[in-house]
């Protein structure tokens, strides 16, 4: 598995509601504290997302499955950004 964000805005560029959907998808399941290391919320010029470790494949796979269900449901943009050295995140 990949390291990727979930953006919120669909592929048309059109803007996801509710506005909390982000907080609502992440804490309902982030039970453990090594949940949380591997999933950030984010908010960058008004577009909420989700940025996902590859740590929560181990940690908690009902999540990662959720999110990326959620997020294709939705059609919500999904960007796969590699491996990268969770040291320096």
């Amino acid at each position: 598995m990949q390291n990727f964000i979930v953006y919120g805005h669909c592929d048309k560029g059109i803007k996801f509601r509710p506005s909390d959907w982000t907080e609502r998808l992440v804490n309902t399941h982030t039970t453990t504290q090594q949940s949380k290391q591997c999933v950030h919320v984010f908010n960058i010029n008004g577009i909420k997302g989700i940025k996902v470790k590859t740590c929560l494949e181990e940690t908690n796979l009902v999540l990662l499955n959720q999110i990326l269900d959620f997020a294709t449901s939705n059609n919500l943009v999904i960007k796969y950004i590699g491996r990268y050295d969770e040291k320096s995140d």
